[in-house]
């Protein structure tokens, strides 16, 4: 795509030293989770500010931020969603009461869904919550009280989004059969919307997300693996505009910027756009180096993204040339590492060391990383984290290298989805 802007890596956030299973993004602040622990990161330097040992009793499973990007919502195998304020040390603030399940996905009225903070906005006071096969709203986001709960879809719910006026929901099935996926909508009640609201197979093949304008209650968008960007109007059962053509593999996410003038997509073939929202035509682009799951902004406009091996990377929009080799100039002097914990993986010894001044960069080795069993968005199975054979992420879990598909030769370094395993500087 001639004449676009750069999504250039400003830096890694190489104190992060095991892998990340869940992260969000807030006004100023990074959390990221390994099993039940939390860690809270400055975006602007990459120091740490907080840890919370022990934040739950089970493996956290979801997390999001409030619209205003001041508090944090994480949801676990404890079956309950538990509120942190990221401005004042990382505080509790509150706990819900017991919910039908363990909490696979959150979000709020001003969100996009888990990783994502969507406006300024302070969103209309409810957390979305999908429990295994229930839809919740908890209507008070300051009490963490008075959740509706509704089994949505027959086989069970994948996505839900609020609008940010609070009055509009919309559901995803589950199905792996995309002929099957339907969109509901529904009141903040859970009840129905009058005249029917079923959409049905809004996409060519699987839906992989659903985000509602963080300005317009009207309007949603959806993502899917048939590469294409829908956007919906709540009342009508057609998309208004389809965007088509732009990537070639399968959307994983999609996140406006604070100001809601911006939206980022990215996708399996290390693509990511920028996209400006009034003529919804991309306006900047990148090769990323690496797969993509989640992204979200800060409120610099910088994009925080989690790859699908577990790093947390740092981009920018800028004029210069790509850089998909991060070199010395951009990477910003790192905290010290933190000291190991039990509790979490020793760093992979399949991975190279280069040590930069002030930084400590870890370098995949020429192996090809092998393929997730799963996206990041979810876990394996339907089991739940709170019995036996549970299938949650799992403490201590190291990162996983893969290999490429039968009858296919190893891919070079450059094409494994990660960094150059030699950099010049």
């Amino acid at each position: 795509m001639d004449g676009l802007k750069n999504i250039n890596l400003k830096w890694p956030l190489s104190s992060i030293n095991f892998e990340v299973h869940r992260f969000a993004v807030g006004e100023t602040h990074l959390a990221v989770a390994n099993s039940n622990i939390i860690y809270v990161y400055d975006t602007s330097t990459g120091k740490k500010i907080a840890t919370q040992e022990q934040a739950c009793s089970k493996d956290i499973t979801s997390m999001c931020v409030s619209g205003c990007g001041r508090f944090l919502y994480t949801g676990s195998g404890d079956k309950n969603v538990k509120k942190w304020d990221l401005s004042e040390g990382f505080m509790l603030h509150g706990t819900s009461e017991q919910l039908p399940g363990w909490v696979t996905k959150l979000n709020t009225s001003a969100g996009g869904g888990d990783g994502q903070m969507q406006s300024q906005r302070a969103g209309s006071g409810a957390v979305l919550a999908i429990c295994q096969e229930y839809a919740v709203v908890i209507n008070d986001d300051q009490l963490l009280k008075e959740a509706t709960k509704k089994k949505p879809h027959a086989n069970g719910v994948d996505f839900i989004a609020m609008s940010c006026d609070g009055k509009k929901i919309v559901t995803t099935a589950k199905s792996k059969d995309h002929k099957k996926q339907a969109f509901k909508l529904w009141n903040r009640d859970l009840s129905e919307v009058s005249g029917g609201g079923k959409i049905k197979n809004p996409h060519s093949a699987a839906v992989r997300g659903i985000v509602f304008s963080p300005s317009d209650a009207d309007t949603f968008y959806s993502y899917s693996n048939d590469c294409s960007v829908k956007i919906w109007q709540f009342s009508q059962k057609q998309p208004t505009t389809s965007i088509e053509g732009k990537h070639t593999a399968a959307i994983n996410d999609l996140s406006f910027s604070w100001d809601t003038s911006t939206f980022l997509t990215c996708d399996d073939s290390e693509h990511m756009l920028l996209w400006d929202t009034s003529t919804m035509e991309p306006t900047a682009s990148s090769s990323a180096g690496t797969i993509i799951d989640k992204a979200a902004f800060s409120t610099d406009n910088c994009m925080v993204a989690l790859s699908r091996g577990g790093d947390v990377l740092i981009f920018e929009q800028s004029d210069d040339a790509p850089n998909n080799a991060m070199d010395n100039s951009k990477i910003l002097q790192m905290v010290e590492k933190p000291a190991k914990r039990a509790s979490i993986s020793e760093p992979n010894t399949s991975r190279s060391s280069l040590t930069l001044p002030g930084a400590s960069l870890m370098v995949p080795n020429s192996t090809p990383p092998k393929p997730p069993s799963q996206a990041r968005s979810g876990l394996k199975g339907g089991k739940s984290p709170t019995g036996k054979g549970a299938t949650g992420p799992r403490r201590n879990a190291k990162k996983k290298e893969s290999k490429p598909p039968p009858g296919k030769p190893p891919a070079s370094p450059k094409q494994s989805g990660g960094l150059m395993k030699k950099l010049s500087f």
